[in-house]
């Protein structure tokens, strides 16, 4: 797992020509939290992309930039909590 975390912190769902968006990390986190095994992912970096995402109006959208809907939301609420 650790080699499809991107240099950004986000995850991409397979090896070769994949999107990369919060979606993606918060599977790596889950994967982590229940094998109770967090040394496939940089921590501070999935961190850093989550806050990347986070939009002028407090919510987050699914990359960093874009507009933020209530699902990713609740999604990154889930992963503060991880």
């Amino acid at each position: 797992m650790k080699n499809l975390q991107q240099s950004d912190g986000s995850f991409m769902p397979t090896h070769y020509g994949a999107e990369t968006d919060l979606r993606f990390v918060f599977c790596a986190v889950a994967i982590c939290f229940l094998l109770g095994n967090w040394s496939g992912l940089d921590r501070e970096k999935a961190k850093d992309y989550i806050i990347e995402c986070q939009s002028y109006d407090g919510g987050f959208g699914l990359i960093p930039g874009s507009e933020s809907h209530g699902e990713w939301t609740q999604l990154c609420m889930i992963l503060e909590s991880a």
